[in-house]
């Protein structure tokens, strides 16, 4: 996605940051002479890197002049590679909820419903780090209905707090359910 960003707006582009899975960026493509920083997350389970990268995003996209115009590029697989915890919640829990979503077979609107109340960029939480600044966004969707609520569990688009069925307290492991109670 940056590689085609860059093909096309050249030098239009003032700096950025990429985040990408490990071997994501492609051959020959040298993202620095655009001024391009890249930070890498893990997919499918975050680790410490996709919380570094999420709270470099934040930092990044916050420090920018008010004026300027941001470019977000979102492709599936963003709810693991960035995040940005909210206080009480921690890696170990974000991999605790990340596990179950990928075995419990729920729902995709589900599990970011979950997503989104541990974490300060999904539910349109980067959008409101962007805070005025004219924005665009362009997605790959790899969820049912294109929803871009969905995609990346939100990250640019808040979503009602109703969380869209949330599972039901027996569906959840009793550490996830302590989880969310001790966060909000």
């Amino acid at each position: 996605m940056a590689q085609g960003a860059v093909a096309a707006l050249d030098s239009q582009i003032a700096g950025g940051v990429i985040v990408a899975p490990v071997g994501h960026v492609p051959a020959g493509f040298d993202p620095a002479t655009h001024g391009l920083q890249v930070t890498y997350g893990s997919h499918p389970l975050p680790d410490e890197t996709s919380l570094a990268a999420g709270q470099g995003v934040a930092e990044f996209v916050a420090g920018l002049d008010a004026r300027a115009q941001v470019l977000f590029m979102v492709s599936g697989g963003a709810s693991s590679l960035v995040d940005w915890l909210v206080p009480g919640a921690s890696l170990a829990d974000l991999q605790a909820l990340n596990r179950w979503a990928l075995q419990s077979g729920a729902p995709i609107a589900q599990v970011n419903a979950l997503r989104r109340r541990i974490s300060r960029l999904k539910g349109g939480g980067l959008a409101r780090i962007a805070h005025g600044r004219r924005t665009h966004a362009l997605m790959i969707s790899d969820v049912p209905g294109d929803d871009p609520r969905i995609i990346g569990s939100g990250l640019l688009h808040a979503f009602p707090d109703e969380c869209m069925g949330e599972p039901g307290a027996g569906a959840l492991p009793t550490e996830l359910r302590a989880l969310l109670d001790r966060v909000h």
